[in-house]
């Protein structure tokens, strides 16, 4: 399996000639973005997920692979900064991103991107549901059908460019992915960066669609070892319910990479697949994911890059979650926004030769500042 330098040095190199051509430039990539809410990694045997799975074949899954802050906003706001939420001025939720926070969004828009957001958005404060007028707080997203927070998964709603709420019917995702899939199809003019940000599996567990509220038998699957006993029956009970709504979602991830192979489009698009956070799901006896625990820190991350010859590797290196959106932005560009973060770049950049590091990460609760120390060989070492 190449190394991920290799792979670092070849994908950019690949988006570079992409780019560069000969009499006629090749198009520039586009870039789908995908945020489940709340889903932890590492995916396990007992969970369903076959189109995922076979994303991750075609692609690179870093198997070590930690968020920046487990809580939404702080977490999202860092994903299309590329900054560290102290950083760019959202160190917790119910906190609006500022406007002078230089994001992805618009590094791509500058480059002849269509831009577009569907879904939570979570960085407007705390307004539930929250429209987002156009303009500065959309950070550069044009095309807009999306809400500022909220879990209603069933029967919810979404805003484009007015404040009149649009209602909507049925599983929330399901409908998304449908908008997902439009945008998709209006946008083979130009190259599009499509952010599709999906709610579950963060709970609310329930209802369930239809089709995948008996997927798992409770008593079958098997519990994380820190689990307290006397908690064993009603966890295995919110396993079967979380695991349920990652294969719903699954099944609209499905539709959306069936989509870009219908459009012709799946050889010209970088997929990314990742969540803003983990769950806790009764690890320790807890439920709160914003926790400086394995369960609530530890997100999945695939990256498909067609054409890049490490497709269907494992990257196991420790890494912190702060800007695959920006390393996706300087594949395009051939450089780096200069406000990003200076972490260890985890998917579509340049190759650079770096030290294994330590990082600090601060859990603010209750009034009271946490910090955890991980080390360049991951949990559990003394950080730099």
């Amino acid at each position: 399996m190449p190394s991920r330098r290799e792979f670092l040095k070849s994908a950019g190199a690949l988006a570079a000639a992409r780019m560069a051509g000969s009499a006629a430039p090749a198009r520039k990539p586009n870039i789908v973005f995908v945020l489940a809410g709340g889903w932890r990694a590492p995916l396990v045997d007992d969970l369903r997920v076959p189109n995922l799975a076979a994303l991750g074949k075609q692609g690179v899954t870093f198997e070590r692979l930690y968020t920046c802050y487990p809580a939404a906003a702080p977490s999202r706001a860092a994903l299309i900064t590329g900054r560290f939420p102290h950083s760019c001025g959202v160190p917790r939720d119910g906190v609006r991103l500022p406007t002078d926070q230089p994001t992805i969004a618009e590094l791509l828009k500058r480059a002849g991107y269509r831009t577009g957001y569907i879904g939570e958005w979570r960085l407007d404060g705390a307004d539930d549901p929250g429209f987002v007028p156009p303009g500065l707080r959309r950070h550069g997203f044009d095309y807009w059908a999306a809400f500022n927070r909220g879990h209603r998964y069933f029967d919810s709603i979404y805003f484009l460019n007015a404040a009149e709420p649009i209602h909507r019917t049925g599983f929330e995702p399901d409908y998304q992915t449908d908008l997902a899939i439009d945008f998709i199809r209006q946008s083979r003019s130009k190259p599009f960066y499509l952010f599709l940000a999906w709610g579950p599996p963060h709970p609310p567990l329930g209802p369930l669609p239809p089709r995948v509220a008996t997927l798992y038998d409770p008593q079958s699957l098997r519990l994380r070892a820190n689990v307290p006993t006397e908690q064993e029956a009603s966890t295995q009970a919110s396993y079967a319910r979380y695991y349920a709504l990652c294969s719903a979602l699954d099944d609209n991830l499905g539709r959306l990479l069936g989509a870009l192979d219908d459009q012709h489009l799946a050889d010209d698009t970088i997929i990314v697949f990742t969540s803003d956070s983990g769950s806790m799901l009764g690890s320790q006896g807890l439920e709160d994911d914003n926790q400086p625990f394995e369960e609530a820190v530890r997100v999945p991350l695939i990256v498909r890059y067609p054409g890049a010859p490490a497709n269907g590797g494992k990257e196991r290196r420790f890494a912190i979650e702060c800007r695959p959106d920006a390393d996706a932005a300087r594949s395009v560009q051939r450089r780096h926004p200069r406000h990003c973060a200076r972490t260890r770049s985890l998917a579509l950049a340049y190759g650079e030769r770096r030290q294994p590091w330590g990082i600090g990460l601060c859990f603010r609760k209750a009034g009271r500042t946490r910090r955890v120390a991980y080390g360049g060989a991951g949990p559990g070492q003394a950080g730099g």
